[in-house]
């Protein structure tokens, strides 16, 4: 059987590795779900050996208003391929409780000795030694290793956020070489699914450790959660959720305009929904919360133009959004689909339907601020934490007997060039104390700042830096 386009002009064409049992229930091979001899059309998504199957006709009834032009199950690759308008794409994405499947946290830790050259740590090298975790959001989870000398210790609780892609992380991590010094280092952060942070360091200057964390959300298979959704966009793949929630706007029939803004599941609450609790995921700690339609809002008839846009029913908000100062006149209309998790706007206005375009276009997130403390003076240290949360270093170097313990507080100003930090610093060598500190000061951002000089070539200097996480 060969699957042929349905609309030559649909444009987008998108892949989801979720079970086929998201979609349906109904086994390939049965007379709903047929083999087809080739792939519908060309796409980043098929290879040449593929095994492919027609899901057209187990989708269901309430999609067909806004169904796509095709739909496949991509066996070999694990994934629902199908091609439709941009409302198609995101109203099956929905549909497949792509947003509900169970989410996990892979949290890696990297220690590496320190670098002849003290310089800062590459990253992208192989550490010399690795530990990995993986936990649940919302939930604790601690990992041990110890071989041939070496001691790795991760403890985490990450919080993911609604799109996937940061973690909130309360972190608690050891590390120790043989014939090296030992690190502990407490700490809280916020991390880019995928990206790896240099997080901590301490040396005397002769050796040390340096620490590496990342962190990974994956799917319940171990798929990155980053490339479960994609969508094919000049010859690449790229992530379904950033290509979603761009503003998206079309010229229509009468001069009017059509613009819609995707805002996540969570988006419209307060406006147009009431919530429940639910248990959608059933290994959720705590229940999540459903929308359910608020009694301020109303569900209408789509405007006859839009349905291929957003299907027969949407919610009507155009009184609420003449309120939040969108001009309207007769004919246009507001509202919110909830297949597609859609504010759209359809006007006759350019001026007025950017302004819509303003008030609810979601943006980036809003960046976590970290600071990044350097220390310098006998060795260097480098400790990473969130603004206005506390972290804590220990370290221990056996060849010297030198026990070192760092405790501080960054607090971000408002302006953004400040940070005041308020810390504990206690140094001792052979079990006596060598050097202590409890100071709070201010300092400016890139600018090392000497807060304490004892003995010839003992000064110690502080200088600040600022990360952002979005």
């Amino acid at each position: 059987m060969c699957l042929a386009s349905a609309a030559a002009d649909a444009d987008e064409i998108v892949a989801w590795k979720v079970p086929l049992t998201q979609l349906t229930f109904q086994i390939p091979g049965s007379p709903e779900i047929a083999r087809l001899s080739e792939p519908p059309e060309k796409s980043i998504f098929f290879s040449i050996g593929d095994v492919l199957w027609n899901l057209s006709k187990v989708l269901p009834e309430d999609i067909q208003a806004v169904a796509p032009d095709w739909a496949v199950w991509n066996a070999n690759s694990g994934r629902i391929v199908a091609k439709g308008s941009f409302a198609s794409v995101c109203a099956l994405h929905n549909l497949i409780g792509f947003n509900d499947l169970p989410l996990h946290c892979r949290i890696k830790l990297d220690a590496s000795r320190l670098p002849a050259d003290s310089s800062p740590a590459d990253q992208g090298k192989k550490p010399d030694s690795r530990l990995e975790l993986v936990v649940r959001s919302g939930q604790k989870g601690n990992a041990y290793s110890a071989e041939n000398g070496t001691i790795m210790r991760i403890e985490g609780s990450p919080n993911l956020d609604e799109y996937g892609s940061l973690m909130d992380l309360a972190l608690q991590v050891s590390a120790s070489f043989p014939d090296s010094p030992s690190l502990e280092f407490k700490t809280s952060l916020v991390l880019e699914s995928g990206k790896p942070l240099w997080v901590a360091r301490d040396s005397d200057g002769k050796s040390g450790i340096d620490l590496v964390i990342s962190g990974i959300v994956e799917l319940a298979d171990g798929t990155p959660y980053a490339e479960a959704a994609l969508i094919e966009a000049s010859g690449k793949a790229i992530r379904f959720d950033q290509a979603r929630a761009e503003p998206k706007r079309v010229s229509m029939a009468g001069n009017r305009l059509l613009t819609w803004i995707w805002h996540g599941k969570d988006a419209a609450r307060g406006l147009i929904a009431d919530t429940e609790d639910w248990d959608g995921d059933p290994f959720a700690e705590t229940p999540r919360k459903h929308e359910t339609l608020s009694s301020k809002t109303k569900e209408v008839k789509t405007p006859k133009a839009l349905v291929t846009f957003f299907g027969e029913t949407v919610i009507d908000l155009t009184e609420e959004i003449k309120n939040a100062g969108i001009i309207l006149g007769d004919g246009d209309f507001a509202g919110f689909a909830p297949r597609s998790e859609s504010f759209f706007l359809y006007a006759a206005s350019p001026n007025e339907s950017d302004k819509f375009e303003q008030l609810l276009h979601p943006g980036c997130h809003l960046p976590a601020r970290i600071i990044a403390t350097e220390i310098s003076g006998r060795g260097q240290t480098r400790v990473l934490t969130r603004s206005g949360f506390e972290a804590s270093l220990e370290s221990t170097y056996p060849n010297t007997k030198m026990h070192r313990f760092i405790k501080l507080e960054p607090v971000l100003g408002i302006n953004g060039t400040l940070v005041d930090i308020h810390l504990l610093y206690k140094e001792t060598a052979e079990g006596k104390p060598a050097r202590s500190l409890e100071t709070s000061a201010t300092f400016s951002i890139g600018e090392p700042l000497k807060v304490m000089e004892g003995a010839p070539g003992a000064a110690m200097k502080i200088k600040v830096g600022l990360l952002e996480s979005h």
